[in-house]
């Protein structure tokens, strides 16, 4: 949830004080922007997914007190192994599918900055996918110190998304 509802807030207040476009007037206009532009949507379905892959991955570690404290995380239902591997494989499957989606969109941009930009970004979306990949599969699940330092380098590259935000447009 906080990752939609701060980007459409976010891209929300860019369009008004950046692009000096009119922002949405109310809430409802506000709620509907993801479903009326495309950047939006795109925006804030990438980063509520790495939200949801963060927020699985944060829960591994913590599989004996969820367990302690009878708390029914997917942690405690699947096992630390199925979890840490769907996080995984989602994050590698948005990293590919957002740097397929800006390639494309390199060859139909209208300069060629914006171009480069798009390719650049897209490219880096794959090599950060294949480290995911790699990373990932030398993480014994079971044991909390791997599984924090590979949480770590998936909170580098959310903030690494955040940054490359601005020169995908």
């Amino acid at each position: 949830v906080r990752g939609a509802v701060v980007n459409v807030g976010f891209y929300a207040h860019a369009l008004e004080t950046c692009f000096h476009a009119s922002a949405p007037a109310n809430i409802e206009q506000l709620l509907r922007l993801p479903m009326t532009d495309v950047k939006c949507g795109l925006v804030t379905a990438f980063f509520a997914v790495f939200g949801s892959v963060i927020a699985l991955m944060k829960d591994v570690p913590d599989i004996a007190g969820d367990s302690m404290h009878n708390i029914k995380s997917f942690t405690v239902r699947l096992g630390t192994a199925r979890v840490f591997r769907a996080s995984t494989v989602l994050l590698c499957a948005l990293l590919l599918g957002s740097g397929g989606g800006l390639l494309h969109a390199a060859t139909r941009a209208p300069t060629g900055t914006m171009g480069f930009f798009r390719a650049g970004i897209g490219l880096l979306s794959l090599v950060a996918s294949q480290k995911v990949y790699e990373r990932g599969a030398a993480v014994d699940a079971s044991v909390p110190s791997q599984v924090y330092e590979y949480y770590m380098f998936v909170w580098k590259l959310f903030y690494g998304a955040y940054a490359a935000l601005p020169f995908a447009r």
